[in-house]
C-alpha cells in the first residue's frame, strides 16, 4: 500500500511540473505596474501573457527583451490565467 501511495504521489507531481508550459510571443509592452506579451503567435494569442514588471522574473526577462521587442518566452502560467509565475526560456526574435 505504501508503494502505491509513493507511486501515486510521484506520477501526481510530474503531471503537476508539465501542466501548464505555454508559449506566449511577439512584442513587448512595459507599463509601470505590469508588462505584457501580446501578439498573434502563442498558445495566448491575440491577448497575450503579462508579469510583473518590476519582478525579479520580469527583469529577467526584460534583459532579454525590452520595450517593443519581439520575443518568444515560453512560460508556467500560474493558476491567475494568463500571468507569467515562471519561464522556461526567453529569446529575442532577430530583426
Amino acid at each position: 500500500m505504501k508503494r502505491i501511495i509513493i507511486a501515486l504521489a510521484l506520477l501526481a507531481s510530474t503531471a503537476i511540473a508539465q501542466a501548464g508550459s505555454n508559449e506566449c510571443g511577439v512584442v513587448v509592452k512595459v507599463g509601470q505596474e505590469w508588462t505584457t506579451v501580446t501578439g498573434d503567435i502563442g498558445d495566448y494569442a491575440p491577448d497575450g501573457c503579462r508579469f510583473r514588471t518590476a519582478s525579479k522574473l520580469g527583469r529577467r526577462i526584460l534583459a532579454v527583451c525590452p520595450n517593443g521587442a519581439d520575443c518568444d518566452i515560453y512560460v508556467r502560467l500560474g493558476s491567475r490565467g494568463k500571468t507569467i509565475t515562471a519561464i522556461d526560456s526567453v529569446s529575442r526574435a532577430v530583426p
